[in-house]
């Protein structure tokens, strides 16, 4: 549980950030020179490239690189709107219960806030969720922070796109 408010803290201080920065406050990329540009082009290619791995690690049900890139308090809130924690999805990937086909990104934009970022975007899915079929397209929300030189991924929420 503590974890749980942990994540949870942490969407909501981003959310802070987000919500400040649109109201005309600075946040800690702003900044304007060409060295802070550059450190967000840097966190942009970084989320980008942790998006691909995790497409890939999901595809190919790489257990060992999904524990790697999910941060140790990952929650991930399913379509349905269940909590589930990143033992129980491991353990839904590592079973089969949840294995993909296809997995495609798109639209996807990355918002540095220092030791954390939101990436934002779709993703159109073939396989099934839990046993059951679960394809379609959805929106998603990412939280990703730094650890050390790594990005994780510590929160990832997905809803359903209407047809």
């Amino acid at each position: 549980m503590r974890h749980l408010r942990q994540s949870v803290l942490a969407l909501s201080c981003v959310t802070l950030s987000i919500g400040c920065e649109m109201m005309g406050g600075d946040s800690a990329e702003k900044g304007g020179s060409a060295a802070g540009t550059a450190a967000s082009g840097d966190v942009q290619a970084a989320i980008l490239a942790l998006l691909e791995q995790h497409r890939v690690a999901l595809l190919n049900k790489d257990i060992a690189t999904l524990e790697r890139i999910w941060a140790d308090d990952f929650v991930f809130i399913n379509y349905r709107g269940q909590l589930v924690s990143k033992a129980q999805r491991l353990e839904n990937v590592r079973t089969g219960a949840t294995a993909f086909k296809s997995v495609t990104y798109g639209e996807e934009t990355v918002r540095p806030y220092g030791d954390a970022a939101v990436l934002i975007g779709m993703v159109t899915l073939e396989g099934q969720y839990s046993g059951q079929e679960g394809g379609g397209t959805y929106r998603f929300i990412a939280v990703c922070t730094r650890h050390g030189e790594a990005w994780k991924i510590s929160v990832l929420e997905m809803t359903r796109l209407e047809k």
